[in-house]
């Protein structure tokens, strides 16, 4: 690991360390704009840690979720180090449409931000949404899953209809090697009667028609 920013980042990271930080400052406050609730917010991937400790000043908790291993030995060291370990409830895994395992590919080995799972294979656990044990009101699902978005949310689907949290997805294309289409997010949540209503980036924020 090497530190950068007062942050930890995996050793091979040329590019992440210098604009993650920059993304969090502008979408945090956006998405806060967005969410109504403080109570509980599921986010991932969870990366380095930034955006879970920046909404845990806001939440009353974060559950993060984070495959890679080299990022997540980073996460807890930062989490560790601010004291989020108390405030923040972090999980080695990724998130997925069934429970399973996979393991990390890296497309672009200079960008720790980019990596992504192969499910099916390897020894990382995948985790669905619906299969975890939550007590009281979720406000939000926040997805940057390097094109699993879909998949994630699939495995949400009875926790989207009892909470109706606002959800928020990376699009950036990164789902067509899922074989995920441009428009496949927003037609499945439609659904379950969610429209798009805002986007900052490369994020895109649904929320439950009244």
């Amino acid at each position: 690991m090497k530190e950068s920013g007062g942050y930890w980042w995996p050793d091979y990271d040329q590019s992440f360390h210098l604009f993650n930080p920059k993304e969090a400052a502008r979408d945090i406050p956006f998405f806060l704009r967005m969410v109504e609730g403080r109570n509980m917010v599921i986010q991932a991937g969870g990366a380095m840690g930034l955006y879970p400790l920046m909404l845990a000043d806001h939440f009353q908790r974060v559950v993060t979720f984070e495959p890679d291993p080299e990022n997540w030995d980073c996460l807890r060291a930062n989490l560790k180090a601010r004291d989020g370990l108390k405030r923040i409830n972090a999980w080695h895994a990724a998130l997925g449409a069934t429970p399973g395992e996979c393991v990390m590919d890296r497309p672009n080995p200079l960008n720790c931000g980019a990596n992504r799972t192969v499910q099916g294979e390897g020894d990382i656990p995948v985790l669905t949404i619906d299969g975890m044990r939550w007590t009281g009101k979720i406000d939000a699902i926040w997805l940057d899953v390097e094109g699993s978005e879909l998949a994630a949310l699939k495995g949400a689907e009875q926790t989207i209809r009892e909470h109706s949290p606002v959800i928020v997805t990376e699009e950036l294309g990164n789902g067509e090697r899922y074989g995920v289409g441009p428009t496949d997010i927003e037609d499945w949540l439609a659904t379950l009667g969610y429209e798009r209503e805002a986007g900052v980036g490369n994020d895109r924020y649904y929320r439950r028609k009244m």
